[in-house]
């Protein structure tokens, strides 16, 4: 698992991608991104600051 900032983007790497991209989809409050070459991105300019904190802790959650 790899997470970077490319551009205005956050990119988590990871082999399971899809299913990463399941559980945070289906969450009560869903985090909705899309994937590119294996890597669920995130455009950082859509999220709110106070809400990175709980979008980072769904994303380990997730990948657990």
């Amino acid at each position: 698992i790899r997470l970077s900032l490319v551009g205005s983007e956050m990119c988590i790497r990871d082999s399971s991608v899809d299913d990463l991209e399941e559980k945070l989809r289906l969450r009560a409050k869903p985090i909705v991104a899309r994937i590119h070459r294996r890597q669920y991105l995130l455009c950082v300019r859509t999220i709110r600051e106070e809400d990175f904190a709980e979008i980072a802790a769904a994303a380990a959650e997730a990948i657990r």
